[in-house]
């Protein structure tokens, strides 16, 4: 059985944030990505996609939440310093 379900990590999200994570998914499968690396990538995305529906203090988030194209990374700050105990890897 195959580890990454895309209708299930898609499933209640969004049309555009849906469309994004298919696409998404077929760029990393074109880069001959494994599948549980993708997998990881997609969860995450998805992830961010619920936090910025539900929790992010950021007025732009709303905007966001519908369409992942209009999050910049300036908006990345707040994630970053949510409280989260596990460290941030940046490259």
């Amino acid at each position: 059985m195959p580890l990454l379900d895309l209708n299930k990590i898609t499933n209640d999200l969004p049309t555009m944030w849906d469309s994004y994570l298919r696409s998404w998914d077929r760029t990393l499968r074109s880069a001959n990505r494994p599948e549980t690396t993708r997998y990881n990538y997609l969860l995450a995305a998805r992830q961010l996609a619920l936090y910025l529906a539900e929790y992010s203090p950021d007025p732009d988030a709303d905007d966001a939440a519908e369409d992942p194209t209009v999050w910049g990374s300036r908006s990345l700050s707040p994630v970053l310093t949510s409280g989260s105990t596990r460290p941030v890897r940046t490259r």
